[in-house]
């Protein structure tokens, strides 16, 4: 179904482009509505820092999204994902949904029972998404002078 590959060099004009369609995300999250190399490379460093896996979602042949997470987040230690950028040409299709399950179904199988995600309070179409999927706000902070809300999941009581 999808295969996330790790993001590199080689990668990065896709990436890039990815970016660039969503233009009304990058002005919300970074003040400008696109992105440039340097930028990208300046996420990678940011995503190390912080632990974080990122990765180009590609099905069949085609990339299609963004995906970027890590098993312990700076507010509250909990797995998150902190990016799920869906090539623009690919919204409306549900398939932003199925990304998201196959990575609730990654993090089922190690066993994570709880997941958080941050999202930007002026990216309403954002939140209803989040929402309609059963991820609840929690807490509502601010991030580099930006409202952040701070929302949850529950995936299992097994573990």
């Amino acid at each position: 179904m999808f295969q996330f590959v790790p993001v590199s060099e080689d990668l990065i004009q896709i990436e890039k482009s990815i970016h660039n369609k969503n233009p009304d995300y990058n002005n919300i999250a970074y003040d400008k509505n696109h992105l440039n190399e340097n930028d990208i490379r300046g996420h990678w460093r940011d995503a190390e820092k912080l632990g974080l896996e990122r990765y180009l979602v590609k099905k069949g042949d085609i990339f299609i999204s963004i995906v970027e997470y890590g098993m312990s987040s700076p507010n509250q230690n909990k797995p998150w994902l902190s990016l799920l950028l869906l090539d623009q040409d690919f919204h409306g299709h549900g398939i932003g949904r199925e990304i998201y399950h196959f990575y609730e179904e990654l993090m089922t199988d190690k066993q994570v029972d709880t997941i958080e995600i941050a999202v930007h309070a002026a990216n309403t179409k954002t939140l209803t998404f989040w929402t309609s999927l059963g991820v609840q706000v929690f807490n509502e902070r601010a991030y580099e002078g930006k409202l952040m809300y701070s929302l949850s999941k529950q995936l299992s009581d097994t573990y």
